[in-house]
C-alpha cells in the first residue's frame, strides 16, 4: 500500500494551485472528447478505419503530460533557478542541429528524431529562451538595461535555426521576449529602436531581392499573407487557400449551440481538422458558447499565473511563470484565430487540444513549473488588528467604573484605611 501512495503521490498529484488544476483538467477532458470526433476521417484515410487509434494514441500522450506536470510541480523552483543557463543551452543546441540533420514535412524542417521520439526543438527552444531571459532580469533587476544585449543576443540564437522554417514561431518567441523585456523594466526606447530595425530590414529584403531569389519558405509566407487580404485576385490560386475556406465555412454553420459534438459537417473536409484547425471543429459543434469556454479557459490559466506571480518572493519566479504562461496562452490566441479567419494560416496548434505527441508533453511540463512555484510560495500572513481589541477592553473597564455608585465607593476606601 506504501508504494501505491508514493506512485500516486509522484505520478499523479499536482501539487500546486487548485484553479490551474481545474482549467488543465477541463482542457484535457475537452481535447479527448474533440479529438474522438475530428479523427474519424484522418483514420480511414491512414489507419483503415481503426477509429481508436488516434484518440487512444492521444489519450496515452496526454497521461505522459499529466505525469510530467505532476513530477515537475513537486520540484523546487530554486533548482529552475540554478539549471536556468544549461536548460537554454541545450535548448539552443536543439534549435541549432535541426536544419543540419532534422526531417521535412509540408516543405519545412522542423522535426528531429531521436530513436523513436520525434518532436519540434523549436518547441524546446523557446521555453528554454525564458528560463534564460527570466534568470538575466532577475539578475539584472536593479539595472535592467544591462539585461538587454544577452537577452537580444539568445533571441537572435533561438529563432535563427527556424527563422526560414517556421515563422509564426518566431513571432510567438519575439512577442513573448518583447513582453518580458517590458515587465522587466528594460527601457522601452531600446525595444522600439531594436523592433524598428528589424521591421525596415525585412521590409528591404522583400521589397530590392527579386522573387526568384527569395527563399521558398519566404514566398509561401507572402502567398498566404497575400490571399488573406481581401480583394486580391486568387484567381491562379483556386484551392491553394482551401483551408480557410473550409475553416469559414465550419465558423459559419457554428451559430448560438452548435451542430451537437460529432454531427460537424465540415471536418470531413477540413484538412488538419484535429490540430491546427480544431478550434474551427470545436465552434461548429459547440456553437459560440463552446468556444466562449475555450477561450474563458485559456484566460483563467493567465489570470492565475499573474496572481501567483504577485505573491512571489523571487523575481527569477515572476518572471518565469509569466513567460511560460504568456507564450501559451499567445499561442493558443493565435490558433483560435487562425480558426475564425482573424489572421492568416500559421500552422500553431492549440496547447492541450490539438492532437499531439511531445508537444502535448512539452505543454504538461510547461504547467508543471507554474505548478511548483505556486506550491512554493510562503504562506499568506494573517494580521490581528490588536488595536481594535485593546479599545474594546478599555471600554469596557471603563464601563464597569462607571457602574460604581458613589456609596460602594465609600465602602472601598474605608476597607482599604482599615487594611492599612
Amino acid at each position: 500500500m506504501d508504494i501505491l501512495q508514493r506512485v500516486y503521490y509522484w505520478a499523479f498529484k499536482i501539487e500546486g494551485d487548485r484553479s490551474l488544476r481545474y482549467a488543465f483538467t477541463t482542457l484535457i477532458c475537452i481535447s479527448i472528447v474533440f479529438i474522438f470526433t475530428s479523427t474519424t476521417v484522418f483514420a480511414y484515410q491512414t489507419k483503415g478505419g481503426n477509429l481508436s487509434y488516434y484518440p487512444f494514441r492521444h489519450i496515452g500522450f496526454l497521461c505522459v503530460a499529466w505525469i510530467c506536470a505532476a513530477i515537475t510541480s513537486k520540484v523546487s523552483p530554486k533548482i529552475f533557478n540554478r539549471f536556468a543557463l544549461f536548460i537554454c543551452i541545450i535548448g539552443l543546441c536543439l534549435g541549432a542541429i535541426t536544419p543540419l540533420c532534422g526531417e521535412s514535412l509540408n516543405g519545412a524542417t522542423r522535426w528531429l528524431k531521436i530513436g523513436f521520439i520525434q518532436f519540434q526543438p523549436s518547441e524546446i527552444s523557446k521555453i528554454a529562451l525564458i528560463f534564460f531571459v527570466a534568470k538575466v532580469l532577475s539578475i539584472h533587476k536593479k539595472e535592467p538595461a544591462k539585461a538587454f544585449a544577452p537577452i537580444v543576443i539568445a533571441t537572435i540564437l533561438a529563432i535563427a535555426p527556424i527563422l526560414t522554417e517556421n515563422l509564426s514561431t518566431v513571432v510567438l518567441i519575439v512577442t513573448t521576449v518583447t513582453f518580458l523585456m517590458i515587465i522587466g523594466s528594460i527601457p522601452i526606447k531600446k525595444i522600439l529602436t531594436l523592433g524598428l530595425s528589424v521591421l525596415l530590414i525585412a521590409a528591404a529584403y522583400l521589397y530590392f531581392v527579386p522573387e526568384e531569389y527569395q527563399m521558398q519558405r519566404i514566398k509561401t509566407w507572402k502567398a498566404r499573407i497575400e490571399r488573406f487580404i481581401p480583394g486580391e485576385d486568387l484567381s491562379e490560386d483556386t484551392g491553394k487557400n482551401f483551408q480557410a475556406e473550409q475553416a469559414r465555412l465550419a465558423v459559419a454553420h457554428s451559430g448560438l449551440l452548435g451542430t451537437g459534438v460529432g454531427m460537424s459537417y465540415v471536418k470531413n473536409f477540413l484538412p488538419m481538422a484535429y490540430s491546427d484547425f480544431i478550434y474551427s471543429t470545436i465552434l461548429e459543434e459547440c456553437g459560440a458558447w463552446g468556444g466562449i469556454i475555450v477561450i474563458v479557459l485559456y484566460l483563467w490559466l493567465l489570470v492565475r499565473a499573474i496572481r501567483i506571480s504577485q505573491r512571489c518572493d523571487s523575481a527569477f519566479e515572476i518572471y518565469l511563470i509569466l513567460g511560460l504562461i504568456i507564450v501559451l496562452c499567445l499561442q493558443a490566441f493565435i490558433n483560435m484565430a487562425v480558426g475564425v479567419g482573424l489572421i492568416p494560416v500559421t500552422g500553431q496548434t492549440l496547447p492541450l487540444i490539438s492532437m499531439g505527441g511531445t508537444s502535448n508533453v512539452i505543454v504538461g511540463g510547461v504547467l508543471g513549473v507554474v505548478f511548483s512555484v505556486s506550491a512554493h510560495l510562503k504562506p499568506r500572513e494573517v494580521k490581528v488588528d490588536t488595536s481594535k481589541e485593546m479599545k474594546e477592553t478599555t471600554a469596557s473597564t471603563e464601563f464597569v467604573s462607571d457602574d460604581i455608585t458613589p456609596e460602594e465607593e465609600d465602602e472601598v476606601i474605608l476597607s482599604e484605611s482599615r487594611d492599612n
